[in-house]
């Protein structure tokens, strides 16, 4: 659960970015949302009423809600060391240059 809220986490905020509306992606950005479901292989009804039934015990939820965090969190800072380790591949492309 924690898995797909992160997930939909992201889709969402997609959806909303201003980059994304720069850009006039939302449509894409819907179906990316829209087609998780079908790749992660629950339906969106499902989801829901998984949600509705942990929002109904506020320990459970909490602990969901954090391990989706947590999930986040991990992913931004794997995409930080990525980019850093690609910019510095790229500087020290140049410097040999």
């Amino acid at each position: 659960m924690a898995l797909f809220m992160a997930d939909i986490q992201v889709l969402e905020a997609a959806i909303r970015s201003r980059e994304v509306r720069k850009q006039k992606l939302q449509d894409e950005a819907r179906l990316a949302y829209i087609g998780y479901f079908d790749t992660a292989a629950v339906s969106k009804d499902r989801f829901m009423k998984s949600l509705d039934h942990w929002k109904n015990d506020f320990g459970i939820m909490e602990t969901i809600y954090d391990d989706a965090m947590e999930i986040l969190s991990t992913r931004v800072a794997k995409e930080k060391k990525q980019e850093e380790e690609e910019e510095g591949a790229q500087t020290e492309g140049v410097a040999k240059d």
